[in-house]
């Protein structure tokens, strides 16, 4: 289990916090990812954040490509809130020029929350079952998610669709 708490997290998952311009391949997270009771910005079973939170300076590609999520993606009693959740990425952010994309990936992990006596109910902005916010840059940069699925026999408390939020459609074939 990977578990977060203390000091206010930006990003982290099951094989890494945030992909800034590598590749993340072949992998498979069997293991849960947890978030304790704090703000937490991008948290998913394979990866926090794909591509940089301000990606006009990067370089190269961010890519996450035929990766699995078994474990389970949970959120625990927040206090401020968490941004963007997913069962592979919680968020995949395109730069100016370079392209962030999560391709032939599949998540049958749970998303859920939890809350305690002393913490009110968690503020989610984005959840998907596969990535929860994919943005990119009005430029030529492309935020891409394709051939993606997630196991809708998988009951989650917080994910009701691949995608949680897009702000360009470059999402496709996800089921």
């Amino acid at each position: 289990m990977i578990k977060a708490w203390g000091i206010n997290a930006k990003y982290f998952g099951g094989i890494c916090g945030q992909n800034y311009t590598g590749s993340i391949l072949n992998c498979v997270n069997s293991g849960e990812v947890k978030a304790l009771e704090w703000a937490i910005n991008g948290m998913g079973g394979i990866c926090g954040l794909n591509g940089g939170v301000d990606s006009s300076a990067a370089t190269a590609d961010a890519i996450i490509a035929n990766c699995v999520n078994n474990g389970k993606v949970t959120v625990q009693g927040y206090k401020d809130g968490a941004s963007e959740i997913g069962g592979i990425c919680g968020r995949n952010n395109a730069g100016t020029t370079h392209k962030s994309m999560v391709v032939n990936c599949f998540s049958t992990g749970v998303i859920s929350y939890t809350v305690s006596d002393t913490v009110p109910v968690p503020v989610i902005s984005y959840c998907g079952s596969v990535v929860g916010y994919n943005w990119e840059k009005a430029d030529n940069g492309k935020a891409i998610v394709s051939n993606c699925y997630y196991d809708t026999t998988v009951k989650n408390t917080l994910a009701t669709a691949a995608v949680g939020s897009t702000n360009f459609q470059h999402v496709t074939d996800t089921l």
